[in-house]
Parts: structure tokens; C-alpha cells; sequence
């Protein structure tokens, strides 16, 4: 039986592994600690994270820096599309076809960071440095 730090178990061998053990602050395994940074409004934990961990604890620091690169990423996307949707919104019929396509354009980019977010909560769980597409190799730099 493999333990939970073992590169088999973990499926990501040239990554950097990370020791289990517990935060400093709040005690919690570093598992736990990791998911928490996806959860709805897990920026808040993601911030104590990245503020009280050491820089050994890489595990927590990661997923930490992913999650607010990812909260970013999907705030910015947000911003840009309601500010162009606003200014096309003004244009007679232009702006009436526009908002019938951003409905789809929207549940895809709901349920993809839906998607996105079960898919690292339970890799994290499993002690995996999972990284998202593109976002994963900054915080990875980070």
C-alpha cells in the first residue's frame, strides 16, 4: 500500500512533493488547507495561506497562489465582458442579439469553472499539485 506522499499516488512525478503534515496557524493537513483556497470564498483562506505558511510549505502555497489567480482570471473576464456588453447593449438591434449569445457564452464559462473548481478541490484532496491550464505554470513560477 502507498503512502499519501508517494509519486505513484500522487501522478505528477516532476513536481514537487510536498511532505503531509499540518498549517502553523490553523493546524489543519495540508490537504484540507489546499481545498479550502477553492471553495466558495476561499480567496479569504488563500490570503491567511499565503500570508502565515512558510515557503517549505509549497503544497499550501501553491494551491493558494492558483486559487487567486484563477478568482482573478474569472473576475477580470467578468469585468471585460459586462463592460463591452454595456457599450454594445446601446446599439439598437446589434445590442439585442449580442445579449441573446453572451446567455450561452455565460452558463459555459459558469459550469467550465464549475467544472474547473470540483475537479482541484478533489485532486488537492488526493495531495496532487494539479495544475489548471495556463494559471498553473504562474503559480507554479510563484
Amino acid at each position: 500500500m502507498s503512502s499519501p506522499i508517494d509519486p505513484q499516488y500522487l501522478g505528477t512525478p516532476n513536481l514537487p512533493m510536498s511532505p503531509t503534515g499540518k498549517t502553523q496557524v490553523l493546524n489543519l493537513d495540508y490537504n484540507i488547507a489546499g481545498l479550502l483556497c477553492y471553495v466558495p470564498f476561499g480567496f479569504i483562506a488563500a490570503i491567511v495561506f499565503l500570508l502565515t505558511e512558510s515557503k517549505e510549505s509549497k503544497f499550501v502555497r501553491f494551491h493558494a497562489i492558483q486559487s487567486l489567480l484563477f478568482a482573478g482570471g474569472l473576475i477580470a473576464l467578468s469585468t471585460v465582458v459586462s463592460i463591452v456588453g454595456m457599450i454594445i447593449g446601446k446599439i439598437p438591434v446589434i445590442g439585442f442579439i449580442f445579449a441573446l449569445l453572451m446567455i450561452p457564452f455565460w452558463l459555459i464559462i459558469c459550469f467550465g469553472s464549475l467544472i474547473l473548481v470540483v475537479i482541484t478541490i478533489v485532486k488537492t484532496y488526493q495531495y496532487q499539485f494539479y495544475k489548471l491550464p495556463i494559471i498553473g505554470n504562474y503559480a507554479d513560477k510563484m
